[in-house]
């Protein structure tokens, strides 16, 4: 089952007694809003820090920046605006053993066992940390610390935010001064709600900070998960996220990988960048007119592509063409056959009963100031060749990105689990991976009639030319299967597709606007899409709306069935 998250609170009144209760839960990496107004999260992506024992390492657990993380309403806790402590510690499930993980520091000691028996007044040092002074200026969001978008000439600035993240990023400004290098970093990562890149001007207090400074959305914290540059904090309902991890809606996984890694293996533990590729799992449901899909694994930051078919209705590729949409420099055409070079290999072949009728690759590098850039294309794989196809990019990991024909996509490589390097067999060895690249697809674009959903995926080379071992389903172990025109899915035993469901087909598809009946404002519809490619009223699936698409609606007209 996948990881959950639950938050208990209480009062601790002088004489005893207060309130508390249980504040809630929910899965990891996103956050988390308590019945009591705390907002909660955790990232376990960590894998450095201190070890194992109970040795003092000074500084040990230095440069560690993600794990276990809150906002906390002041009025909730009683904060009188004097100093804040704090006091944390790790303890065993029922509270009743307390490990050496202790803020601040041991020195050095083995765990302290039960509670009730630990007194760190006895101990060296002081077992807390100190978050607020008590004194102007002195901690991120005081509003006399000045404002973010400037420099002040002292450390914090007034948003609690804004100068949280811009101090995770550059500690200078929270320790030493909040100087013009930290005011030009608050205006990269500091975005308003307006989604407008600069740090004033906002009208609203979407984080409830108290301010409407500006700095509303904060890159990293605030998703905006269906793209109207609203936080979703700040909606009623928040809606469904594409971020690059596993949702109860998924359920089961539909295919585990049952092959090693040739591609690397990835040992970093971060959401954005990874130094291995692999396809360990595949979840996904339709819902709302859209394909939610999840290939759990990792893709390296080398550019390496996630290669995506979907078989949506009959027609299609059963063997990729040459002459498809030049994307991503001809990369999609680089896995069919060079009618300029016959002996080049006849091009990519699927599985019996798998035609491929659209095509998504999903890309990862290193973009500008250092971070991870996603980048995908996308084209139709029309029988004849020919089509559509475009490019959609630079995302971001962790977080939705909306292309412009509809498909939202994201990507999180915190995975360190799945399979192992190497070509042997592991059955089932993809088990248990529950983050990776995800993507919500609208089934009108990628010409669904209804039926089942067949899946092709697998992890190729930069340059769309070398096929990787990590196929869903997976090869039954084996070395990576090299240049995709020579590569037939045919001729490997099981299939390397995997099925998404059945539903009932569409038994009135030129009823385009739902009213049961196909009638004149359906054909207004389809008369405004004259000539184009648009696979709603693209009726016989040919590439263009034309007097075909026509007779089709002409021959349905009346109550649908």
């Amino acid at each position: 089952e996948p990881y959950t998250l639950f938050m208990d609170y209480a009062e601790i009144l002088t004489l005893g007694g207060g309130e508390g209760g249980f504040a809630g839960g929910g899965p990891a990496g996103v956050e988390i809003v308590g019945s009591n107004g705390i907002r909660f999260a955790i990232n376990n992506s960590n894998i450095a820090g201190v070890d194992g024992g109970d040795g003092f390492i000074k500084d040990g657990g230095a440069g560690v920046v993600t794990g276990i993380e809150f906002a906390i309403p002041l009025a909730a806790i009683g904060y009188d605006g004097g100093a804040l402590r704090v006091a944390a510690f790790v303890n065993g499930s029922g509270h009743d053993f307390l490990s050496n993980q202790v803020l601040g520091p041991l020195g050095g000691l083995p765990n302290l066992g039960e509670p009730r028996l630990v007194n760190f007044a006895v101990l060296p040092g002081e077992q807390f940390v100190t978050v607020i002074e008590g004194k102007s200026g002195s901690y991120c969001g005081d509003p006399a610390a000045g404002d973010c978008c400037g420099e002040t000439g002292t450390p914090f600035c007034s948003d609690v935010l804004c100068c949280n993240a811009v101090c995770t990023a550059d500690p200078f400004c929270c320790t030493e001064s909040w100087d013009q290098a930290c005011a030009g970093l608050a205006s990269q990562i500091c975005v308003p709600c307006g989604g407008v890149e600069t740090c004033g001007g906002s009208a609203e207090d979407c984080n409830g900070n108290g301010l409407a400074d500006g700095c509303d959305i904060f890159f990293g914290i605030s998703l905006d998960c269906n793209g109207n540059g609203i936080p979703d904090e700040c909606e009623a309902e928040i809606p469904f996220c594409v971020d690059g991890q596993w949702s109860e809606a998924y359920g089961k996984a539909l295919a585990v990988q049952d092959t090693q890694t040739d591609f690397g293996d990835n040992d970093l533990g971060l959401v954005d960048f990874a130094n291995g590729s692999e396809v360990d799992a595949a979840y996904a449901f339709i819902e709302d007119g859209h394909l939610h899909l999840l290939l759990a694994g990792n893709l390296e930051s080398n550019f390496n592509k996630l290669e995506i078919f979907l078989d949506t209705a009959p027609g299609g590729q059963n063997r990729l063409r040459g002459d498809n949409p030049d994307v991503d420099f001809n990369g999609l055409n680089r896995m069919g056959p060079d009618p300029q070079n016959p002996k080049a290999g006849p091009g990519l072949r699927f599985d019996e009963g798998f035609a491929a009728n659209y095509w998504i690759a999903l890309g990862a590098g290193a973009g500008d100031g250092g971070l991870l850039d996603l980048y995908l294309n996308f084209a139709q794989l029309l029988p004849e060749g020919g089509g559509s196809g475009g490019f959609a990019g630079p995302g971001r990991a962790g977080l939705p990105n909306f292309a412009a024909n509809g498909i939202t996509f994201s990507l999180n490589n915190s995975n360190v689990g799945g399979v192992g390097g190497g070509e042997d067999f592991v059955p089932g060895g993809g088990a248990g991976v529950f983050t990776g690249m995800e993507l919500r697809i609208p089934l009108a674009l990628v010409g669904w009639d209804g039926g089942q959903i067949k899946v092709a995926a697998f992890i190729n080379a930069s340059g769309h030319d070398f096929v990787s071992n990590q196929v869903l389903g997976g090869i039954g172990g084996g070395a990576n299967l090299g240049d995709p025109r020579f590569v037939d899915f045919a001729a490997i035993p099981g299939e390397q597709f995997f099925t998404i469901g059945e539903t009932p087909k569409n038994p009135c598809p030129a009823d385009f606007n739902g009213d049961g009946v196909v009638g004149g404002a359906d054909l207004g519809q389809l008369l405004g899409a004259w000539g184009s490619s648009n696979p709603i009223f693209d009726l016989n699936g040919d590439g263009i709306v034309s007097g075909a698409d026509l007779g089709q609606l002409l021959a349905a007209w009346g109550l649908c069935p």
